[in-house]
């Protein structure tokens, strides 16, 4: 899975856009990347989806050399639009919205995001072969809390109101924001043997984050509040694996358990080293610039490491389509998990 624009999206790169109910709904097993209406002809009456998707996003970071422990999480909706153009190629737009939060788990802060962001994306499939392309654009606001703590000589005559004994805290806050770009292609093929259908997909995603540079409040005029540079990332991201999916006739409707699984290799993420300083620091803006500067560094990123999902889909009369599904990934400090859930309609003009 895209580690950042699938995931935010409620989209997904590993499997076909608009031929499988687990990306933005619709009926897998039939047409193009193994999905799709038992009849592939086009019809003014199915021409329209619309579908809105929510996910839950969880996970965790073990401590590492350059950075501590904590716990994240992420709610996310997203609705959009596509409009079939032929019997091979749909094109659509989508608005998303999510809120997080990370918790660090040493108590020396949390972050809070808000993110807003909108997708271009299209899909072209032939009989079993299906290509998917997504491209996003959003924007990440952060609330930022910092405590720093540290120790005085517990027999001090006028001990600070924000020290309790010998122990005593800071807390500064800081608000920032950040632009975010990002595309992905999906390439796979599907097999088939009567209602199990399966094949391979690779997928290369890409993205560049820009967080802006960021200046914290101090309320308690400690001196401790710092300034932090800019930020800029960029993951290039480069998938290979499988889908698996098996149709099941019944009353109601086709339901289609399913499964997948992804090597993942990063080639462009690399450790950076954020440049950082004391707001206070009477050097600050002077041509010498301020002598409290020092680096702080991020976690050098894993190169390789596996995800896998599995989930269902289903098909129902009037156009109606649903998908729920759970993806998990880990590498070798970090633990996400993802579970994913979505209806889709197709207009039906009388």
């Amino acid at each position: 899975m895209l580690s950042s624009l699938a995931r935010d999206l409620g989209l997904k790169s590993d499997v076909p856009l608009i031929g499988n109910a687990g990306s933005i709904g619709g009926d897998a097993g039939s047409i193009g990347g193994g999905a799709g209406d038992a009849d592939s002809s086009i019809s003014a009456s199915s021409r329209w989806g619309f579908f809105i998707n929510g996910n839950l996003r969880r996970g965790s970071q073990e401590t590492t050399t350059y950075e501590t422990p904590f716990d994240f999480k992420a709610n996310t909706i997203t609705a959009g639009v596509d409009y079939r153009l032929s019997d091979r190629f749909v094109m659509g737009v989508a608005l998303n919205h999510s809120s997080g939060s990370t918790d660090f788990t040493d108590g020396t802060g949390r972050l809070d995001s808000r993110n807003n962001s909108a997708s271009l994306y299209g899909t072209f499939y032939n009989n079993e072969f299906y290509l998917d392309l997504i491209g996003n654009y959003g924007h990440t606001a952060y609330d930022a809390t910092r405590t720093t703590s540290f120790s005085i000589n517990p027999n001090t005559v006028d001990i600070p109101t924000n020290c309790t004994g010998g122990t005593c805290s800071i807390d500064t806050t800081g608000s920032t924001g950040a632009q975010q770009l990002a595309f992905s292609m999906n390439i796979g093929y599907s097999l088939s043997a009567g209602a199990l259908v399966w094949g391979p997909d690779i997928a290369v995603d890409y993205t560049h984050i820009n967080v802006n540079a960021f200046s914290e409040n101090d309320p308690s005029e400690s001196g401790l509040g710092l300034s932090f540079g800019n930020d800029i990332g960029e993951s290039l991201l480069a998938k290979a694996g499988g889908h698996l999916s098996y149709a099941i006739k019944t009353s109601f409707g086709v339901i289609l358990p399913e499964a997948r699984a992804h090597y993942i290799h990063e080639f462009k993420d690399q450790q950076r080293a954020l440049t950082v300083h004391f707001t206070d620091d009477p050097d600050a803006g002077t041509p010498m610039g301020p002598v409290s500067n020092f680096l702080v560094f991020t976690d050098p990123p894993d190169r390789n490491y596996f995800d896998w999902a599995a989930g269902f889909s289903a098909q129902f009369a009037f156009g109606i389509s649903a998908f729920a599904d759970y993806n998990a990934i880990q590498s070798s400090v970090q633990r996400i998990h993802d579970i994913a859930f979505g209806v889709r309609i197709e207009h039906q003009m009388r």
